[in-house]
């Protein structure tokens, strides 16, 4: 798990990942709401247009007679519903017919929005400091204004803000952990498989790859480079040694060699077995180290590299110094001067 955690797959992998779900996040929430606030000022819409509906007949037939009193009746009416913070009525110049506020009447309004409505030949709306204008003619020469106040709706959207971003987050977060489920136990171990039988190859070994398990792409790739072996090394797939032969001959080498800290690999470079003084050295765990592959066990980098030099001529011991202390690396050859297997002693 360090190992991967470390490596720059997984890395360039988190940071896919982050920019993708980042991306989609921001989306989600920048639809979301925008739909959202579309969805609430045409709500306030429709109201709008229905108070138009039921009140602009009345309006107009009070503005034709003159009557002050019915018009005033009607503004006190609107005005009592729920939202609605200013009513009032202007002629085609501007002028204040009749407000809710009376210090407001026979002003003449000259700024954009309200010449906009003045000039309007039907319903429009939009959007000033004080909320949602909403104008449309009852006369020939009269327009009714309704402001509808903002804060309901701002504090709607400033709700869903909030919603959005705890529902956005959790969205990421279960595909973040399903992705990297599926990465981990689905994808990097045929990496990982791949990897160890290529380096395998690299150290000496035969590197052929186990082709057991489903079929699917990790296998015929699999197949694949087992394929590359033979055609290129025909020799060393067919004089593979047997187990039973490769552990006698380790155990001769041992046997030759002087006590000291020992690690003994296979052929196809996992550990066979290794004393308590080469556990210490090599800082591992010799109840675990046994059937991993060497990468796996041996960290050291000086180490590896007498590892790899021992390899390239079986019988020829290679000394030299890793882990604070002299090493001698030997490799034993098969039939065939295959490598059977590799025998580390530490001083």
């Amino acid at each position: 798990m360090k190992k991967l955690l470390n490596s720059l797959f997984f890395k360039q992998l988190v940071f896919s990942v982050a920019v993708v779900a980042a991306i989609l996040l921001f989306m989600f929430i920048s639809f979301y709401l925008h739909c959202s606030e579309r969805l609430l000022t045409g709500a306030l819409s429709d109201r709008a247009r229905t108070v138009f509906g039921l009140c602009g007949d009345s309006l107009a037939n009070a503005l034709q007679a003159h009557d002050d009193i019915a018009l005033l009746i009607q503004v006190e009416r609107m005005m009592k519903l729920e939202d609605v913070s200013s009513v009032y009525i202007l002629d085609s110049s501007g002028k204040v017919l009749i407000h809710d506020k009376t210090g407001e009447w026979g002003k003449t309004y000259i700024d954009d929005v309200s010449l906009k409505a003045a000039a309007a030949k039907k319903l429009i709306s939009q959007r000033t400091r004080a909320g949602f204008l909403f104008s449309g003619p009852l006369t020939s020469s009269a327009t009714l204004c309704m402001v509808f106040s903002s804060q309901k709706i701002d504090e709607s959207v400033s709700s869903m803000n909030k919603k959005a971003l705890v529902t956005g987050s959790i969205i990421t977060i279960a595909a973040v952990l399903a992705f990297s489920w599926f990465i981990y136990f689905l994808v990097y171990p045929r990496f990982k498989t791949l990897r160890g039988g290529l380096a395998s190859l690299a150290l000496g070994g035969t590197g052929r790859l186990p082709e057991s398990g489903e079929a699917g792409e990790f296998s015929e790739l699999r197949a694949l480079v087992n394929s590359v072996l033979e055609k290129n090394c025909p020799a060393a797939v067919d004089a593979l040694p047997g187990t039973a032969w490769c552990n006698r001959q380790l155990i001769d080498a041992i046997l030759e060699t002087h006590s000291g800290g020992l690690l003994v690999i296979d052929e196809n470079n996992k550990v066979l077995s290794l004393n308590g003084k080469a556990a210490e050295i090599i800082g591992a765990k010799k109840e675990d180290a046994a059937g991993k592959h060497v990468l796996d066990v041996v960290k050291l980098p000086a180490l590896l590299e007498l590892i790899k030099k021992a390899s390239v001529t079986p019988g020829l011991v290679s000394e030299g110094n890793a882990a604070g202390g002299t090493v001698r690396v030997l490799a034993v050859a098969g039939t065939g001067e295959v490598i059977s297997g590799i025998v580390l002693l530490f001083r």
